[in-house]
């Protein structure tokens, strides 16, 4: 039965290569973006996002329920693009760093990082995470499409006592709920690893003002995850991001062996 519940009052952070703004879907609901690549703050309808990828993330967190192409998992949020990746498809740590560095004490409740890297991130970006969940924010994290046994970073950061519980990994699964070949296990975050459907996701893409696109990996998977967070605390506003969190874990199927 539909709630009624979508998401409306919170606002969700994308982390990623931009959103294409001018998409029919997310119209009256971008807040004023950041494209940390040139350290400027930008109108949202102009952030470029020359790979689609952003755009893909942003349309599965919050694509209008509009009866065209598809809808996101909380059509009526809010979204806050950040841009970190390049035109070359490259994020840095000083990039990274300053994207984070915005999103802290902005309206946004959940951020979604549908990234990684194969090590640890440097001293700038890891403060700037640290202050996100100091400023109250959960933060929703793929955990990378190697099929290793751990997560990349920034997501092995979950099992740090310093970050409060406030941030969930999300790995993939296919139609029917098994883990994706492509998905990086649990590892040493499994207290803090939720899986999500991460193959052949239509969202929205950049290829026009009304175009979508299929992509796979746990970069789809894990804008679900921020969807579900954002309905979750548009339904009770008073949830901390701790406790966001632990109604997701508590409320998930438990999938292959028990626990």
């Amino acid at each position: 039965i539909d709630s009624g519940i979508r998401g409306h009052g919170v606002t969700v952070a994308v982390v990623d290569t931009g959103v294409r703004g001018i998409h029919a879907e997310f119209s009256g609901r971008l807040l004023t973006g950041f494209d940390a690549t040139a350290r400027i703050a930008i109108a949202a309808p102009f952030l470029v996002d020359g790979d689609g990828h952003g755009t893909h993330v942003a349309g599965v967190i919050g694509a209008a329920r509009d009866g065209r192409g598809m809808h996101g998992i909380a059509p009526e949020v809010d979204l806050l693009p950040v841009r970190v990746f390049d035109g070359e498809g490259i994020a840095t740590n000083f990039s990274l760093g300053n994207g984070l560095r915005y999103v802290i004490g902005s309206p946004a409740f959940v951020l979604n990082l549908s990234l990684g890297a194969q090590r640890p991130q440097d001293a700038y970006v890891e403060s700037a995470l640290l202050d996100n969940i100091h400023d109250g924010k959960l933060v929703v994290v793929a955990a990378g499409n190697g099929g290793g046994r751990n997560p990349t970073w920034p997501a092995r950061y979950a099992k740090e006592p310093s970050v409060n519980g406030q941030i969930i990994v999300v790995g993939a699964v296919d139609e029917q709920n098994e883990l994706t070949s492509f998905s990086n296990r649990a590892g040493d975050v499994a207290d803090w690893y939720i899986v999500a459907p991460g193959v052949d996701l239509m969202s929205t893409y950049n290829n026009s003002a009304s175009g979508y696109g299929y992509m796979s990996g746990t970069s789809m998977a894990a804008p679900i995850v921020s969807g579900a967070a954002a309905l979750l605390k548009s339904r009770w506003p008073a949830l901390s991001a701790k406790q966001t969190a632990e109604i997701l874990f508590r409320t998930a199927t438990d999938l292959g062996v028990p626990g």
